[in-house]
């Protein structure tokens, strides 16, 4: 089975109190290389629990992140009748952030982040400038590595909740990363760069396939503002 370790940043509180129950919609954003499609199981249990759900297409292989921040924020106005949460997966929560960082009005409820390389990926620093591997994963994705494009974005202004994978199943991956990690990034690299007024804090939960145990986390999240201790 799989080890998840979940972080949680909450602003200017240690628990946020809950969201209103009509804040029920939720935009996903996939992954560098993946389509939307990616996020289906997401949404089927998201939608099952009366949830509105979008899951936002984006052409993450083709263009820059101010571009594709751009072509998400469009996407995302008007959606949500209520401010929105957002489940975002590795790339997609920098593209979150990249949004903030140029629209910072752009209201956001609360976002779970999965395995999001919010330091920047070892893997790209390792393999960022080679040409296939700009021409396999973008201009974007190129500028994923540590020195990149986070190192350009101010501290997340909204209440941010962090899973982050410490099994690999991609041990030559894992051997270019220091410490836990999920065969993509390390658990040190997913962590908010919050500011001196948030608070982190781990919970351990174990996730098989049985994938809803991280949703359900998600969903504790999205209600409450912290994940549920198992």
């Amino acid at each position: 089975m799989r080890l998840f370790i979940l972080f949680a940043v909450s602003i200017f509180t240690w628990i946020p109190p809950a969201l209103s129950t009509e804040n029920r919609c939720i935009i996903m954003l996939h992954e560098l290389g993946r389509s939307a499609n990616s996020l289906w199981i997401a949404e089927q249990f998201f939608t099952a629990r009366d949830y509105e759900v979008h899951r936002l297409a984006y052409p993450s292989t083709k263009k820059y992140f101010d571009q594709l921040g751009e072509q998400i924020r469009r996407k995302a106005q008007g959606l949500c009748s209520t401010t929105p949460n957002f489940l975002t997966h590795s790339m997609g929560g920098i593209i979150l952030r990249v949004i903030k960082s140029t629209h910072p009005d752009f209201a956001v409820a609360r976002v779970v982040m999965l395995g999001p390389p919010n330091h920047g990926s070892e893997i790209v620093d390792e393999w960022g400038d080679w040409k296939l591997f700009v021409q396999l994963n973008g201009p974007a994705g190129a500028r994923l590595g540590s020195d990149g494009i986070v190192t350009e974005l101010p501290s997340v202004d909204f209440d941010l909740g962090i899973i982050a994978g410490s099994r690999s199943l991609n041990p030559y991956y894992s051997h270019l990363i220091t410490g836990q990690d999920d065969g993509k990034v390390s658990i040190e690299a997913t962590k908010s760069c919050g500011n001196e007024r948030s608070h982190r804090f781990t919970r351990h939960a174990y996730i098989h396939d049985e994938q809803w145990r991280g949703f359900n986390q998600a969903l504790h999240f999205f209600q409450k503002g912290y994940f549920r201790k198992e």
